[in-house]
């Protein structure tokens, strides 16, 4: 189990008590929590004499590889998608003609 408390008199008690040694490490615990965890708990103090505790889990999710899409339709809402290597239709020689 790693631990990491913010100040020294907590990282004393901690050691103290329970035998268990913990990192120190300055900064906002949250912010800290945020940037070196996936999960983890904090213990912080509440008003008075209360603890809050609060569980960090960060759910990633991995964006699906979608091809570009080219809007269409009343609000752009319809959508195909647009393939690089796809080429466009050519137009009969009539059609050319008249346009």
């Amino acid at each position: 189990m790693n631990l990491t408390v913010f100040d020294r008199h907590s990282a004393k008690q901690l050691a103290l008590q329970t035998g268990i040694s913990a990192q120190i490490a300055s900064g906002d615990p949250l912010d800290y929590a945020l940037d070196h965890f996936e999960r983890c708990t904090l213990l912080l103090p509440a008003e008075k004499t209360g603890m809050l505790v609060l569980r960090i889990k960060k759910n990633r999710i991995p964006k699906a590889d979608l091809p570009p899409r080219e809007a269409t339709g009343i609000l752009g809402l319809d959508g195909d998608p647009i393939y690089l290597d796809e080429e466009e239709p050519k137009q009969s020689f009539w059609k050319k003609l008249f346009s």
